[in-house]
């Protein structure tokens, strides 16, 4: 965790973002906390979820896919895990109070809920684009491994609640006489407004 301009930042690898958002989310928390020590319960509570049999064994499976692909160190002792994030190459900072406002309040203005891993994807996804790059959403969807209509409203939230994004539409006009949209340039803002 290094800490910048008074403010801690959290560490993100660019390579975990086309990675499954159960697996993604676990990686998240690590950049948060550093390392989790503890049973796959108090992991169900950290991502909002209810502690119930099926919650904790998707979430074994998904650490055991993790662990298996070198992204994290596991120790396992009885019920208590102890995780830790393998380092891999380029990473991409963000605000702790960024992090966790995404991870808090991930909702469109229209109320609907939208996974707070899908959102931090897709702010992650702009952090690394280039803004005059013409880009779509179907590429975003295909980079993140994730739905068109996901990535929506993922924009939407982080245009709208946090304006943490910068778009804008591109597109010209036909011969005919129509306007054709080629895209759009996406790119992370620097200065959130505030809560």
């Amino acid at each position: 965790i290094d800490e910048q301009f008074g403010r801690f930042t959290r560490n993100f690898q660019p390579v975990v973002l086309g990675l499954p958002t159960g697996q993604f989310r676990i990686l998240a928390m690590l950049a948060d906390r550093g390392q989790f020590r503890g049973n796959l319960s108090a992991l169900c509570r950290y991502f909002f979820v209810s502690p119930q049999t099926q919650n904790r064994n998707t979430i074994r499976d998904q650490i055991s896919e993790l662990e298996k692909q070198g992204f994290i160190k596991v120790q396992h002792t009885g019920r208590t895990y102890t995780l830790d994030a393998v380092p891999k190459g380029k990473r991409i900072e963000i605000a702790r109070e960024h992090y966790e406002r995404i991870r808090t309040r991930a909702r469109t203005p229209e109320g609907q809920s939208v996974a707070w891993e899908c959102v931090l994807k897709v702010y992650l996804w702009a952090c690394e684009n280039n803004y005059d790059s013409i880009i779509t959403n179907q590429m975003i969807a295909e980079d993140l491994d994730l739905s068109f209509g996901v990535i929506c409203s993922a924009k939407n939230v982080l245009d709208r609640e946090f304006e943490a994004i910068h778009r804008r539409k591109v597109s010209r006009k036909m011969p005919n006489g129509e306007i054709h949209t080629k895209g759009q340039n996406l790119g992370a803002s620097s200065f959130w407004n505030s809560e």
